[in-house]
């Protein structure tokens, strides 16, 4: 049986390439008749037909609105993905599952702007489906491939299994114990207040909102950070903010992974209000930073100065009543050296370590996890996240005597520290 187009649907991929110039009103009316008759596709009857070029339909269809393109030579796809969609459907439809994160389900397609097919997968499968736009000879190559290498497995052929590289840091293992339970996190403690505000703005489909409630938590940015550079969204550890993450994944994506994410609730004794505040404050002052320096984007610099307090919610939430004995009042080289005495780490290479772990990009690593004396720091966004870090704890507090440890990192931005303290202090008040 062939598959064919609902109606409704073959007339408004027609009329859009028609918009677009590919094709013309006379072929869009010769493929819908012939599709009437003998079923298909409209878009593949135009290219079977000689109307319509592969390319131009990739072009026209990746500058749609919410269409995101892929490149599947870049993926390794898990052969269990192959179970979820049957063989004579993804054949059928030119649809091929690539990734699954909770109850979100990224499949590869020739026309995702198809809402027929994805309404059917979404059926078949029971999970939120987000179609991602490649060519279609390559998504033909890899439908064939992928279904022929799985039924060589089920036949007991022999089968290559995929397995993440080990993407850690280098760093000084002080407590193995800690080092495996790091690891083993696939996303930190949210706070379900915080949890409530994001579920709000994507209620109300505001995305702007959603990024500023998601800048109110670490271990919510992170997850969806790290959701959105896995690959299924074919940028793989090139989203470096928030408000780019937000844009891939989307309202029906975010809710999904919400839903996971609520699964993290923090231990017993484990406070992280005051991080989450300082996390926030962080980010706010290095994106005023950052629109005075003029050297990196506002929304970049946010998401790596909220990251630089991602480690400090890690060891809290591991560890919660050694890490609650540690001041916080004491300078941040003081309180790395009570952190490596109380728990055997400190937070930046806790920070550093789950950062690379799940895949975010090598800024924002470095934003984690790089010293303020190191060679990262002098990236401009990863400055900008340790002056924005070291400011919202003691800036504001204690006058301009405590901005000496960011003096340096304010000389690379071309900014005075009284124009910093100034600014940080009207930021806070």
């Amino acid at each position: 049986m062939v598959s064919t187009d609902n109606p409704q649907t073959g007339i408004l991929i027609g009329n859009l390439l028609i918009q677009k110039g590919l094709v013309t009103t006379e072929q869009v009316k010769e493929a819908l008749d012939l599709q009437q008759k003998e079923g298909g596709k409209t878009f593949e009857i135009l290219i079977r037909l000689g109307h319509l070029d592969k390319d131009g339909l990739h072009a026209c269809l990746s500058q749609q609105p919410g269409v995101a393109a892929i490149e599947l030579s870049r993926f390794r796809v898990d052969p269990a993905l192959t179970e979820l969609v049957p063989k004579e459907f993804a054949l059928k439809q030119l649809v091929l599952p690539i990734d699954k994160l909770g109850k979100l389900l990224t499949v590869a397609m020739a026309c995702p702007i198809d809402k027929d097919t994805i309404a059917e997968l979404e059926r078949i499968t029971g999970l939120k489906v987000k179609g991602m736009l490649c060519r279609y000879d390559e998504i033909s190559a890899a439908v064939e491939k992928h279904y022929a290498a799985r039924d060589a497995q089920n036949a007991g052929g022999a089968m290559h299994t995929f397995q993440l590289p080990s993407t850690a840091r280098p760093g000084t293992d002080t407590g193995a114990n800690l080092v495996d339970r790091l690891h083993a996190l696939k996303m930190l403690s949210i706070s379900e207040y915080h949890a409530r505000q994001f579920e709000e703005s994507l209620a109300a489909g505001d995305l702007r909102a959603a990024v500023q409630r998601l800048g109110q938590d670490p271990g919510l940015s992170a997850y969806m950070l790290s959701v959105a550079n896995s690959g299924a969204y074919g940028l793989p550890g090139e989203v470096d903010s928030l408000g780019m993450a937000a844009s891939l994944l989307g309202v029906a994506g975010m809710k999904s992974l919400l839903d996971d994410a609520r699964k993290a609730a923090p231990p017993p004794g484990c406070d992280l209000g005051a991080l989450y505040a300082t996390a926030e404050r962080a980010g706010l002052i290095a994106a005023m930073l950052a629109k005075k320096s003029g050297k990196v984007d506002r929304s970049v610099a946010y998401t790596a100065a909220i990251l630089r307090r991602l480690g400090a919610v890690a060891l809290a939430t591991l560890s919660p009543r050694e890490y609650a004995k540690i001041d916080a009042g004491r300078t941040e080289a003081q309180r790395l050296e009570d952190e490596k005495a109380a728990v055997g780490m400190s937070h930046l290479e806790a920070g550093g370590r789950l950062a690379a772990r799940w895949r975010l990009p090598d800024m924002l690593c470095h934003a984690a996890g790089a010293m303020v004396n190191e060679p990262e720091a002098e990236i401009p966004a990863v400055t900008l996240a340790c002056a924005g870090a070291l400011l919202a704890e003691r800036g504001a507090k204690d006058g301009a005597a405590a901005l000496e440890p960011v003096e340096t990192l304010l000389q690379r931005l071309g900014i005075s520290a009284d124009v910093a303290h100034r600014e940080t202090a009207k930021l806070l008040s």
